[in-house]
């Protein structure tokens, strides 16, 4: 509906009656003059208050259970202009801490300067009576919180971005947001999810920065490697790197920008240490890094290697003798390629196995689990993700984690408690789905594993890389630093299918062989070019 058509409204709101923090979806009552009963407002609007003044732009719909309500779609926010809205509106749940009574007291005291008295001279809260000194600081830190968004939505508004970006911007940088914003309003692209660098640039450009700002170059090359990161990139080559941003700072005028500008931003970054940089061999080729993803790459490969000169907690003492009781108590025939495996992992403190579907990767984690199980052995078995983890401790017997639960993270304590100052107390760890693990995963297992430790990764190096930056376990496998298990076979149990036959088809370079018919196997190709009857038997395909 454009904008023409939309109604102007103003009242004062009487009750919040449902508010979401996430994305700031919103239901209240408005007191709008004219009106006898409140209005049901909905909407997204960010910390509204009972006993505010909202201006607003909308239009009326009807619900069948709630009846009419008034859509927002624009809105202003205004403090209250009398005594007895004031006190609603500092006693209704705005400042934590304050109700009611506390409010009544606060605005007996100060009168209509209760809002200045708050935003420039809280150390005045010492006049009211009874009020302590920690109960005054979480008044000021609260209020402070609650003026702090709203600064910031008043200032995001001018740009046409709403309340839902306005609550994320809020998490990320805090309550000087405003503030932080106008000195660098970049950070808007590379620290907050969700805002790409036109719609910083488009504030930056609002507050004076200019085409050829150093500023606004930096911005783009750090915009540039983030987005490479969120595709799953450790870093970027020089040149591309300097591409990606000039495609960025491109105008449709005429400008001075060039690959020079851009080079002398980079070299800044480097001097302030926004970024880490590693030679190459020819010009341009040069990897570009952001010092997270440097370090922890770097920080990877000196545990590996710390790991792999420590000697063992323990050593099986008679590999064979192990695999073959192993293969009787479990009732088991490994192919000569899972035997080579478990036995490289009698041997090996770091290894990675590999096969695709059906090659017997899960037989093998029983095997090598039952071994160091009978030698009493602390194992630590884990996945990326809680459907995995479940699979891998039905698969042994054992209890299975995720990486994250085994690591004790904590979002209070914002990040993992475990780690090179808490080691586990493990002396295997055993990764299962290993291709699922990016690069700052790893950095946390591999941190902290003890060093005396064994690592095996199982997955399969086919299968798309992790969603976060980084190809662990390929990478892992061309260094020639870990032992490699590679499975080829597919066995009995997993002969039958066609989806794994099909699996190893496509891996080969050769179109998968498929049926026809649904009922004829578990792997078929339907072919549609209609969009509409697509739609249709996808539809069929999931009832």
């Amino acid at each position: 509906m454009g904008g023409d058509s939309l109604e102007k409204l103003s009242g004062r709101i009487e009750r919040i009656t449902f508010a979401n923090e996430e994305n700031g979806y919103t239901v209240m009552a408005v007191k709008v003059s004219g009106r006898d009963k409140a209005l049901t407002v909905v909407g997204t609007l960010a910390g509204p208050a009972v006993g505010e003044f909202i201006e607003m732009e909308g239009e009326f719909s009807h619900s069948s259970k709630y009846g009419p309500q008034f859509q927002v779609r624009t809105h202003r926010l205004l403090p209250p202009t009398n005594l007895a809205s004031l006190k609603k509106y500092l006693g209704g749940g705005l400042i934590k801490g304050v109700g009611p009574v506390l409010a009544g007291r606060l605005v007996d005291k100060f009168g209509e300067k209760t809002l200045d008295i708050l935003d420039e001279q809280p150390e005045r809260l010492t006049e009211v009576e009874g009020l302590g000194a920690g109960r005054r600081e979480n008044i000021i830190d609260s209020w402070r919180r609650s003026r702090g968004l709203k600064r910031l939505l008043s200032f995001l508004a001018e740009f046409g971005l709403g309340p839902a970006v306005g609550l994320r911007v809020m998490r990320r940088l805090g309550d000087e947001a405003d503030v932080l914003i106008r000195e660098d309003p970049y950070r808007l692209a590379y620290e907050v999810e969700g805002i790409g660098f036109l719609t910083a640039d488009k504030v930056a450009r609002s507050l004076g920065l200019k085409a050829d700002s150093p500023q606004r170059l930096a911005a783009s090359l750090l915009f540039a490697l983030n987005r490479a990161s969120d595709a799953g990139h450790v870093f970027l080559p020089e040149k591309e790197l300097l591409s990606e941003a000039a495609k960025l700072t491109a105008e449709e005028e005429a400008t001075n920008l060039n690959l020079d500008s851009l080079k002398t931003a980079l070299a800044a970054l480097l001097l302030e240490g926004r970024v880490k940089v590693e030679t190459g061999d020819e010009p341009g080729s040069a990897a570009v890094y952001l010092p997270r993803l440097n370090r922890a790459e770097n920080w990877v490969a000196n545990d590996l290697l710390e790991i792999l000169k420590t000697p063992p907690t323990l050593e099986i003492p008679r590999p064979e003798a192990a695999l073959a009781w192993a293969q009787k108590t479990l009732g088991l025939d490994l192919s000569p390629s899972q035997a080579q495996a478990v036995g490289l992992a009698l041997e090996h403190k770091l290894l990675v196995i590999t096969g695709g579907p059906g090659t017997g990767k899960t037989t093998i984690t029983r095997v090598i689990s039952a071994i160091f199980g009978a030698v009493k052995a602390r194992i630590a078995l884990v996945a990326p993700t809680g459907r995995a983890a479940r699979r891998l401790g039905e698969a042994t017997g054992l209890v299975a984690k995720t990486v994250h639960r085994l690591l004790e993270y904590s979002p209070q304590a914002g990040g993992f408690l475990k780690g090179p100052k808490n080691k586990l107390e493990v002396d295997l760890l055993l990764v299962d789905e290993a291709s699922m693990v990016d690069l700052p995963l790893m950095n946390q297992l591999t941190g902290a594993l003890p060093r005396q430790g064994r690592l095996i990764l199982v997955g399969d190096h086919d299968q798309l890389p992790s969603v976060g930056p980084g190809r662990v376990l390929a990478d892992l496998m061309e260094s020639g630093v870990a032992a490699v298990a590679r499975l080829r076979e597919i066995h009995r149990q997993a002969g039958g299918s066609q989806i794994v036959q099909a699996a190893h088809q496509v891996n080969e370079g050769l179109f998968p062989e498929s049926s026809q018919d649904r009922d004829q196997g578990d792997f078929y190709f339907i072919e549609e070019n209609e969009s509409h009857n697509i739609e249709e038997k996808i539809l069929y395909l999931i009832e």
